[in-house]
C-alpha cells in the first residue's frame, strides 16, 4: 500500500487530462504524420546502407567485420540509431531527391 497517493479526485482528473492529450496531442493526426514521415527517412536511410555499407562513415565500417552481414546490419542500425534528427535529415536530403519537411 503507498504511503502518498493522490486523492481520488485528483486521480480522476488527471486520468481524464492524460486522454485528452492522449487523443489530441499525442495521436493527432498531424503528428501521426509528421512521425510517419520520419519513419520513412529512418526506413530510407536503413535501406540506403544496407545495400551500401561501404558508403558508412570509416568509424562504422563493416569492412573491420570480415563481411558478416548480420554484424553489418547491426552497426548501419547502430549508426542510424545514434543519429541526432538534423543530422539523419541532412543526410537523407544529401542522398535522395526528396526529403519529407517534417513540420
Amino acid at each position: 500500500m503507498p504511503l502518498i497517493a493522490f486523492s481520488s479526485t485528483f486521480t480522476i482528473k488527471l486520468n481524464q487530462l492524460r486522454a485528452f492529450l492522449h487523443h489530441r496531442v499525442y495521436r493527432h493526426e498531424r503528428v501521426m504524420a509528421i512521425m510517419r514521415d520520419a519513419e520513412s527517412v529512418v526506413e530510407d536511410l536503413v535501406k540506403y546502407y544496407l545495400k551500401r555499407p561501404h558508403d558508412l562513415p570509416n568509424d562504422w565500417s563493416c569492412a573491420q567485420i570480415g563481411g558478416n552481414n548480420n554484424l553489418c546490419a547491426e552497426r548501419v542500425r547502430d549508426f542510424i540509431a545514434g543519429m541526432t534528427d538534423r543530422y539523419a535529415i541532412d543526410l537523407h536530403r544529401s542522398l535522395f531527391d526528396v526529403t519529407p519537411k517534417l513540420r
